[in-house]
């Protein structure tokens, strides 16, 4: 009973401490606001815009998905010695505009030979280390944020005590990619459950908790992150090194139109039959083993079956080259999956719209999981096809609930062309597992959006297949529909 109620006396002192600690950032934020900027800062806040500006285009390719666990309540011993092996976490541009970039693990010696790689930081890869996330590092560190006081750690860390949407969401608000906002909501909380009880007494209270959370949390935040805020951020050398992006082919690249596809066309494909078809899957979201990096050169071909031409099997190539070699007619960019179908296809071209009905079918899903499936199915969706989008939104639906709820009405681009913070989170964190599963999107099948996406990230291709007719005529604007979706 005196154990129990030592306890209770416990969380009782560090919830009133934390919410006091709440009550103070919120005045200092809510005070920054009416100080007049001075020179320096109104310099650096447009330096800080000129980086977000310059390092908009390019384009993050097999980003990786959150954490399946909170790395500070793991309990492996090994979690808290960091990173200490010898590769790098490189850049590695693979498109003719010089925009489309992957994060790959090499040895430093790697880099010097190759000129698509550049050195990103020491260490291997995280969920923190992509460009976006070190244009975050870069603006707050330099007190560049958009807001006069940036969304600093302190101010998330008590924001996240109340609600762990409301921390990732500050965190993300600050810039960040979900995946690690995610990773820096497991740090404050493991900065304030470590450290607030030790800088109680403390007359600098902020001080002690940065060193603190410096000297214990720092290390695994890094071996996941894999950049931190304690690394060099000499952004002039960084971007130096960058490949300057070819303009003439970013432009072409945007000015792409896919043709129309008729109704004559989408009953053909809806004609054909898949021979061994995928079964239905299990829920890639549970497997922590799960690969979801995408090869960039690989293709997924139909294989059609003569002399009908109307069976056909799914084969993954190397690269189109080797498809064409074949006689398979290329589907998507990727290898295949549980949605690379032609009947999954059809349904893709069907309903330009495709994000907005499946919404409406993952509503469901509150009533009845059965409900929701057939909902999915009746789009025309295979039923492997119909599961992982299921999958896909009962998990953006678990991690993105709140931030789409407080962005229902926001646009799908921010009026810079980044995506709007609910169409960000899915992307992040359901994204990765469901374009590896699904294997067929939007974008790598030659489909457009109505989010906007960069123009490499759309794989120029035109279905054709056998007893197949295109109408190659640009859809004009006045009867061009809407188009949402992955």
């Amino acid at each position: 009973m005196g154990i129990r109620c030592k306890s209770l006396c416990f969380f009782a002192v560090l919830l009133i401490v934390t919410l006091g600690f709440v009550f103070l950032v919120a005045i200092r934020h809510t005070g920054a606001g009416v100080v007049q900027e001075s020179d320096e800062k109104q310099a650096l806040r447009k330096r800080g815009a000129d980086i977000k500006r310059e390092l908009f285009h390019y384009v993050h390719f097999n980003h990786p998905p959150p954490l399946k666990l909170n790395p500070y309540s793991s309990g492996s011993d090994d979690d808290k010695d960091g990173d200490k092996s010898s590769t790098v976490c490189a850049l590695e541009f693979i498109d003719e505009t010089n925009s489309l970039y992957q994060l790959v693990d090499v040895e430093k010696s790697q880099v010097e030979k190759n000129s698509r790689l550049v050195l990103n930081h020491d260490g291997a890869c995280g969920v923190c280390s992509s460009l976006h996330d070190y244009v975050a590092m870069v603006r707050i560190k330099n007190g560049v944020d958009p807001k006069l006081r940036p969304y600093d750690f302190h101010y998330c860390m008590t924001v996240g005590f109340l609600s762990r949407d409301w921390g990732v969401e500050c965190f993300r608000n600050a810039g960040f990619t979900a995946p690690c906002a995610e990773l820096l909501y497991y740090r404050a909380g493991a900065a304030r459950n470590t450290c607030i009880p030790e800088c109680i007494s403390s007359s600098s209270m902020e001080q002690c908790i940065t060193d603190c959370d410096a000297s214990k949390n720092a290390a695994v935040f890094t071996k996941y992150g894999g950049r931190d805020f304690g690394m060099d951020f000499d952004f002039d050398t960084f971007t130096g090194k960058l490949p300057q992006i070819s303009k003439s082919m970013l432009e072409k690249a945007k000015a792409w139109e896919p043709p129309q596809y008729d109704d004559k066309f989408r009953e053909n494909l809806r004609s054909k039959v898949l021979i061994d078809p995928p079964t239905t899957p299990s829920n890639p979201y549970w497997d922590k083993d799960f690969d979801y990096r995408v090869d960039p050169n690989e293709v997924c071909g139909a294989k059609f079956v003569a002399p009908e031409n109307e069976q056909y099997k799914l084969v993954t190539y190397k690269d189109e080259a080797a498809a064409e070699a074949d006689g398979a007619y290329i589907t998507h960019k990727g290898g295949c999956g549980y949605c690379s179908s032609l009947r999954d296809l059809e349904a893709y071209i069907a309903y330009p719209d495709m994000t907005y009905y499946v919404r409406n079918c993952a509503i469901k899903s509150f009533i009845s999981p059965s409900w929701s499936r057939a909902c999915l199915w009746n789009l025309g969706l295979s039923l492997p096809c119909a599961e992982v989008w299921y999958r896909n939104a009962r998990h953006t639906r678990e991690k993105c609930l709140f931030t789409c709820l407080w962005n229902l009405r926001t646009p799908n681009n921010a009026p810079d062309g980044s995506l709007s913070s609910c169409i960000a989170c899915d992307e992040e964190l359901s994204g990765p597992v469901f374009k590896k599963a699904s294997a067929r999107t939007r974008r790598n099948s030659g489909l457009f959006s109505a989010i906007n996406r960069p123009g490499p990230s759309v794989y120029q291709l035109v279905h054709e297949y056998p007893n197949t007719t295109v109408d190659l005529a640009k859809p004009s604007e006045e009867n061009a529909e809407p188009e949402k979706g992955k």
